[in-house]
């Protein structure tokens, strides 16, 4: 097998992974800068699911209504 001299060098070549060093105050923040942004997404995600389930409940009772299906709201007694 023939190696060039690129190939023999080619793995030191290759970019090393970025390492960071960071203080405890420093990782702290950033947690807390991580825990902020997800909070902010799950609220997002709370809004639109409760704004579609009320969508859901409009349409229900447009439905019900349209088509006379409301519960009735006496009881039989036992």
């Amino acid at each position: 097998m023939t190696y060039f001299p690129f190939e023999l060098t080619s793995r030191f070549l290759q970019p090393t992974p970025r390492v960071v060093v960071l203080s405890d105050t420093e990782y702290k923040k950033y947690q807390a800068e991580l825990a902020e942004k997800e909070l902010l997404v799950l609220t997002s995600k709370k809004n639109r699911l409760e704004a579609a389930l009320a969508d859901l409940d409009n349409e229900i009772k447009e439905i019900q209504t349209t088509h006379n299906l409301l519960p009735s709201t006496t009881e039989v007694p036992n």
